[in-house]
């Protein structure tokens, strides 16, 4: 790759980190609710952890 610099490299690693991280809290704030509460506690306790 022709002359990159290093803070560009970073800035792409900070940001590609930082989307994986949020999207497996989101996963996480979705699916686990729906796996733990399945029968007893389905929406109104899935909203309250989101917001």
């Amino acid at each position: 790759m022709p002359h990159m610099m290093p803070m560009l490299w970073m800035l792409i690693f900070i940001l590609s980190f930082l989307f994986l991280f949020l999207l497996s809290t989101l996963i996480y704030f979705f699916h686990l609710p729906n796996l733990t509460y399945k029968k007893s506690h389905m929406t109104p306790h899935k909203w309250n952890w989101m917001w």
